[in-house]
């Protein structure tokens, strides 16, 4: 799961990760990869700061089809949706 740290996240994630999930999870994360890269570099490009919390408590986000994040974010006020996410990562659960 380098893949994780050269996407920037800290490599204190994988340890988060491994201690949090079980292995069939963690193998999802290796076979949907490009899902995931993609999930993280969309949250980087609408501006969600906290991506590490985010993935270590809503794992199975990154694991979706990048459009259908982007289709469920482009139901509301991105901006406005981001700034309360990055204020609470919990906010996501109301995409």
């Amino acid at each position: 799961m380098k893949y994780l740290i050269d996407t920037g996240l800290s490599p204190e994630i994988i340890k988060k990760l491994e201690a949090k999930y079980d292995e069939s999870t963690l193998d999802l994360l290796k076979i949907e990869r490009d899902n995931v890269i993609e999930v993280i570099n969309y949250f980087k490009e609408i501006g969600i700061k906290d991506i590490e919390s985010l993935f270590v408590t809503y794992i199975e986000i990154f694991t979706r089809d990048v459009d259908d994040v982007k289709n469920a974010f482009n139901k509301h006020n991105i901006k406005e949706v981001v700034e309360k996410i990055n204020d609470d990562i919990f906010y996501i659960e109301n995409i």
